[in-house]
């Protein structure tokens, strides 16, 4: 990988240099010397690039999807005092797995009308 692919990438990944070297302890002279003539990229920068970048699409995807799904609309009205917040999480769960299964069933309708 060469310098430019190396600073495009990092754009993408809405990374400075700055915080690329933060992520990974290194001090920040040595990624700003990354593609020069002396020191040439590791190896393993640009598929982890890579893989940060499809993790960020996937969460912007996955926060798009509850955000429209509607999953935080209804409050959960079982909740106590005493209800721990591994209790709290897996009744948001159960309700999330619950409303996805009637938007599957939906969408099978749709798809059998179409066809």
């Amino acid at each position: 990988m060469d310098r430019n692919t190396f600073n495009e990438l990092l754009k993408e990944a809405k990374l400075s240099k700055k915080e690329f070297a933060s992520i990974f302890e290194i001090a920040p002279t040595t990624v700003n010397g990354w593609g020069s003539n002396r020191n040439s990229i590791p190896y393993w920068v640009e598929s982890w690039l890579k893989n940060y970048i499809a993790l960020q699409e996937c969460r912007e995807l996955l926060e798009n999807c509850e955000r429209e799904s509607g999953f935080y609309d209804e409050p959960l009205s079982d909740i106590t005092e005493k209800t721990t917040n591994e209790e709290i999480v897996e009744m948001e769960n159960k309700r999330k797995i619950e409303r996805l299964e009637r938007e599957i069933e939906e969408i099978k309708q749709v798809l059998k009308l179409n066809h």
